[in-house]
């Protein structure tokens, strides 16, 4: 069981010392995520403990996978999954931002993909609200008496003339 007193400054002194140290080798089905850069969950949790506890938590005494993988996100870190063939793959001793993880990716409709993108748009512009509505048309009508109305009507008729058809926009609005 993982002593309840490891703290996230805990955690974060354990990544410090692995990166200086480097990572022995074990085999990993999840990798924590700090910065571009992975670590191995179970084994960062046994060194924390040194920095609460003073000494490194003998890794039989607690669960990984589950019971650490939840440890770390509930104190706000980022655990991912590795594939056996990126296992296979793991060589260097100290996990190079370099590394890759396809098999971590979903598509563009990924929850945890946008989560990943949400925050690092939060890190650069601080709040930021998902699926935005634009209240503002489509068509250039939208924007009579504004000084660039026919400069938009311009460029929508050369885009009907250039696409062959009337009504290629279709939305009133655009997406969220």
């Amino acid at each position: 069981m993982i002593p309840g007193n490891i703290k996230r400054e805990h955690i974060i002194k354990a990544i410090e010392e692995t990166r200086k140290n480097g990572i022995p080798k074990s085999r990993k089905k999840f990798l924590l995520e700090v910065n571009g850069e992975y670590y191995p969950p179970k084994y960062v949790i046994s060194l924390a403990n040194k920095y609460v506890n003073g000494e490194i938590l003998d890794p039989t005494k607690f669960n990984g996978g589950k019971e650490t993988n939840g440890f770390l996100r509930k104190l706000g870190f980022n655990v991912v999954s590795v594939s056996v063939k990126e296992e296979k793959a793991t060589e260097s001793p100290k996990m190079k931002k370099e590394r890759k993880f396809p098999n971590t990716h979903k598509g563009e409709r990924c929850p945890r993909c946008k989560e990943t993108i949400k925050r690092l748009l939060e890190k650069i512009y601080g709040k930021v609200e998902g699926n935005y509505k634009f209240n503002v048309g489509t068509r250039p009508e939208n924007f009579k008496g504004r000084p660039y109305y026919n400069k938009l009507r311009e460029i929508y008729e050369a885009l009907k003339s250039y696409r062959g058809f009337k009504e290629f926009v279709k939305a009133k609005t655009p997406p969220n």
